[in-house]
Protein backbone atom coordinates (compact mmCIF):
# COMPACT_ATOMS: atom_id res chain seq x y z
CA UNK A 1 0.00 0.00 0.00
CA UNK A 2 2.90 2.27 1.07
CA UNK A 3 4.21 1.87 -1.89
CA UNK A 4 0.96 2.29 -4.26
CA UNK A 5 0.65 5.80 -2.80
CA UNK A 6 3.98 6.62 -3.08
CA UNK A 7 4.07 6.02 -6.79
CA UNK A 8 0.43 8.12 -6.57
CA UNK A 9 2.62 11.46 -4.81
CA UNK A 10 4.68 10.83 -7.67
CA UNK A 11 2.34 10.93 -10.09
CA UNK A 12 0.60 14.05 -8.93
CA UNK A 13 4.02 16.34 -8.79
CA UNK A 14 5.05 14.62 -12.27
CA UNK A 15 1.36 16.43 -13.25
CA UNK A 16 2.02 19.82 -11.19
CA UNK A 17 5.09 20.57 -12.85
CA UNK A 18 4.21 20.02 -16.20
CA UNK A 19 0.81 21.98 -15.63
CA UNK A 20 3.09 24.82 -14.20
CA UNK A 21 5.57 24.46 -16.76
CA UNK A 22 2.73 25.04 -19.62
CA UNK A 23 1.32 28.04 -17.99
CA UNK A 24 5.02 29.14 -18.20
CA UNK A 25 5.34 29.38 -21.34
CA UNK A 26 1.53 30.30 -22.37
CA UNK A 27 2.37 33.41 -24.31
CA UNK A 28 -0.62 33.04 -26.51
CA UNK A 29 -1.07 37.26 -26.70
CA UNK A 30 1.20 40.08 -27.58
CA UNK A 31 4.56 40.22 -25.70
CA UNK A 32 7.28 43.23 -25.52
CA UNK A 33 10.53 42.85 -24.75
CA UNK A 34 14.10 45.32 -24.37
CA UNK A 35 16.70 43.51 -26.08
CA UNK A 36 20.54 45.46 -25.21
CA UNK A 37 22.11 43.41 -27.82
CA UNK A 38 20.70 45.23 -31.53
CA UNK A 39 23.90 43.04 -32.99
CA UNK A 40 21.56 40.36 -33.02
CA UNK A 41 17.88 40.60 -33.98
CA UNK A 42 16.43 37.29 -35.44
CA UNK A 43 13.57 37.32 -32.90
CA UNK A 44 11.26 34.08 -33.19
CA UNK A 45 8.55 35.12 -34.18
CA UNK A 46 6.58 34.06 -30.59
CA UNK A 47 7.37 35.06 -27.52
CA UNK A 48 10.42 33.58 -26.59
CA UNK A 49 14.35 34.80 -25.60
CA UNK A 50 16.02 34.25 -28.60
CA UNK A 51 18.73 37.18 -29.11
CA UNK A 52 16.71 39.11 -26.49
CA UNK A 53 19.52 39.85 -23.80
CA UNK A 54 17.99 41.75 -20.68
CA UNK A 55 21.14 42.00 -19.09
CA UNK A 56 24.23 43.42 -20.15
CA UNK A 57 27.38 44.77 -18.16
CA UNK A 58 29.08 48.64 -18.81
CA UNK A 59 31.55 51.00 -17.11
CA UNK A 60 30.70 54.95 -16.75
CA UNK A 61 30.24 57.10 -19.92
CA UNK A 62 29.47 53.88 -21.82
CA UNK A 63 26.39 54.44 -24.47
CA UNK A 64 24.66 51.34 -24.92
CA UNK A 65 21.83 51.35 -28.06
CA UNK A 66 18.89 49.20 -26.96
CA UNK A 67 16.00 47.57 -28.89
CA UNK A 68 12.32 47.73 -27.92
CA UNK A 69 10.79 44.21 -29.62
CA UNK A 70 7.15 43.31 -30.02
CA UNK A 71 6.42 39.66 -30.33
CA UNK A 72 3.43 37.71 -31.06
CA UNK A 73 1.63 40.52 -32.42
CA UNK A 74 -1.12 40.28 -35.17
CA UNK A 75 -2.69 43.00 -37.26
CA UNK A 76 -0.14 45.40 -36.06
CA UNK A 77 -0.83 48.93 -37.24
CA UNK A 78 0.27 51.42 -34.23
CA UNK A 79 1.64 51.24 -30.96
CA UNK A 80 2.93 53.24 -28.03
CA UNK A 81 5.10 52.64 -24.90
CA UNK A 82 6.45 54.46 -21.51
CA UNK A 83 10.34 53.14 -21.10
CA UNK A 84 11.28 54.42 -17.09
CA UNK A 85 14.44 54.35 -16.00
CA UNK A 86 16.94 55.87 -13.29
CA UNK A 87 18.04 59.04 -14.25
CA UNK A 88 21.10 59.28 -12.03
CA UNK A 89 22.16 56.22 -13.62
CA UNK A 90 21.48 56.52 -17.32
CA UNK A 91 20.89 59.78 -19.62
CA UNK A 92 18.74 59.33 -22.21
CA UNK A 93 21.21 59.91 -25.86
CA UNK A 94 18.55 59.63 -28.31
CA UNK A 95 15.95 57.08 -30.31
CA UNK A 96 14.88 55.90 -33.91
CA UNK A 97 12.33 53.88 -36.38
CA UNK A 98 15.15 52.07 -37.29
CA UNK A 99 18.41 51.26 -38.57
CA UNK A 100 18.57 49.66 -41.93
CA UNK A 101 21.81 50.91 -42.67
CA UNK A 102 24.41 49.51 -39.76
CA UNK A 103 22.12 46.65 -38.42
CA UNK A 104 19.75 46.32 -41.25
CA UNK A 105 16.91 46.57 -38.54
CA UNK A 106 13.68 47.64 -40.12
CA UNK A 107 11.27 48.59 -37.94
CA UNK A 108 8.25 45.83 -37.68
CA UNK A 109 5.48 48.10 -39.33
CA UNK A 110 7.14 48.50 -42.56
CA UNK A 111 7.37 44.54 -42.63
CA UNK A 112 5.10 44.13 -45.04
CA UNK A 113 5.84 47.02 -47.18
CA UNK A 114 3.96 49.35 -44.56
CA UNK A 115 4.77 53.36 -44.83
CA UNK A 116 4.28 54.67 -41.34
CA UNK A 117 4.35 58.35 -40.10
CA UNK A 118 4.76 60.38 -37.07
CA UNK A 119 7.47 57.98 -34.87
CA UNK A 120 7.09 60.32 -32.29
CA UNK A 121 9.51 60.17 -28.51
CA UNK A 122 9.19 62.27 -25.88
CA UNK A 123 10.93 62.89 -23.03
CA UNK A 124 8.12 63.30 -20.45
CA UNK A 125 10.58 63.78 -17.52
CA UNK A 126 13.91 62.79 -16.36
CA UNK A 127 13.23 59.08 -16.25
CA UNK A 128 10.25 58.42 -18.38
CA UNK A 129 10.41 58.19 -22.17
CA UNK A 130 7.03 57.34 -24.38
CA UNK A 131 7.34 56.30 -28.05
CA UNK A 132 4.19 55.72 -30.56
CA UNK A 133 4.20 55.16 -34.50
CA UNK A 134 1.70 54.44 -36.76
CA UNK A 135 1.05 53.51 -40.40
CA UNK A 136 -0.85 55.17 -42.82
CA UNK A 137 -3.86 53.82 -43.38
CA UNK A 138 -5.73 50.97 -42.20
CA UNK A 139 -4.70 48.42 -44.96
CA UNK A 140 -5.23 44.90 -42.92
CA UNK A 141 -3.19 43.16 -45.49
CA UNK A 142 0.11 45.39 -44.53
CA UNK A 143 -0.13 44.85 -40.69
CA UNK A 144 2.41 42.89 -39.52
CA UNK A 145 2.32 39.66 -37.69
CA UNK A 146 5.24 38.31 -35.67
CA UNK A 147 8.09 39.71 -34.02
CA UNK A 148 10.60 43.13 -34.54
CA UNK A 149 12.03 46.31 -33.45
CA UNK A 150 9.49 48.65 -32.72
CA UNK A 151 12.01 51.79 -31.64
CA UNK A 152 15.82 51.66 -30.84
CA UNK A 153 16.90 53.59 -28.41
CA UNK A 154 20.30 54.79 -26.45
CA UNK A 155 21.44 55.83 -23.14
CA UNK A 156 24.43 56.78 -21.38
CA UNK A 157 25.91 55.26 -18.12
CA UNK A 158 26.51 58.27 -15.01
CA UNK A 159 27.98 56.50 -12.91
CA UNK A 160 31.38 54.73 -12.17
CA UNK A 161 29.45 51.49 -11.02
CA UNK A 162 26.44 51.15 -13.13
CA UNK A 163 23.19 49.73 -11.65
CA UNK A 164 20.44 50.22 -13.97
CA UNK A 165 16.76 49.11 -14.20
CA UNK A 166 14.82 49.45 -17.49
CA UNK A 167 11.09 49.14 -17.20
CA UNK A 168 8.32 48.98 -20.28
CA UNK A 169 4.98 50.24 -18.88
CA UNK A 170 1.71 51.21 -20.33
CA UNK A 171 2.60 49.39 -23.70
CA UNK A 172 -0.35 49.84 -26.17
CA UNK A 173 -0.80 47.77 -29.47
CA UNK A 174 -3.56 48.98 -31.49
CA UNK A 175 -4.91 46.93 -34.92
CA UNK A 176 -6.07 48.38 -37.76
CA UNK A 177 -9.57 47.95 -36.75
CA UNK A 178 -8.75 50.29 -34.40
CA UNK A 179 -8.65 47.51 -31.11
CA UNK A 180 -6.31 48.37 -28.76
CA UNK A 181 -4.61 45.50 -26.51
CA UNK A 182 -3.05 46.23 -23.58
CA UNK A 183 0.14 44.09 -23.42
CA UNK A 184 0.37 41.62 -20.10
CA UNK A 185 3.75 40.24 -21.11
CA UNK A 186 6.43 42.29 -20.55
CA UNK A 187 10.55 41.56 -20.37
CA UNK A 188 12.32 44.32 -19.26
CA UNK A 189 16.49 44.87 -19.00
CA UNK A 190 19.52 45.52 -16.40
CA UNK A 191 22.54 47.33 -17.06
CA UNK A 192 25.16 46.42 -14.78
CA UNK A 193 28.62 47.31 -13.47
CA UNK A 194 31.33 44.39 -14.21
CA UNK A 195 34.83 44.43 -12.57
CA UNK A 196 36.23 42.56 -15.68
CA UNK A 197 35.80 45.56 -17.56
CA UNK A 198 38.06 47.50 -14.94
CA UNK A 199 40.56 44.04 -14.38
CA UNK A 200 43.56 45.14 -11.85
CA UNK A 201 41.82 48.04 -10.95
CA UNK A 202 39.56 47.15 -8.01
CA UNK A 203 39.31 49.65 -4.87
CA UNK A 204 37.50 49.84 -2.01
CA UNK A 205 33.95 51.41 -4.26
CA UNK A 206 34.37 47.89 -5.88
CA UNK A 207 33.15 46.68 -2.62
CA UNK A 208 30.89 48.88 -1.69
CA UNK A 209 28.75 48.19 -4.97
CA UNK A 210 29.15 44.46 -4.14
CA UNK A 211 27.45 45.04 -1.02
CA UNK A 212 25.05 47.23 -2.41
CA UNK A 213 24.04 44.36 -5.27
CA UNK A 214 24.10 41.57 -2.63
CA UNK A 215 22.15 43.96 0.00
CA UNK A 216 19.55 44.43 -2.56
CA UNK A 217 20.00 48.23 -2.11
Amino acid sequence: MKIFEFLIIILISISVIMLNNTLANDHNGPGCSIDLNIETHLYDQGITTKDIETKVYAKKDQIIWLAVVAQNVSNLDSYQFDLLYDPEELSYVGSMEENQMEFEIMNILKKNDGVTIGFQCYLIEPGKINIANTMTGDDEQKAPEGSGVLAIIGFKTLTNYPNARLTLANVLFIDSSNNQAVVQHLSHADIGYDMDLNRGKHTLADLIYLLRVLSNY
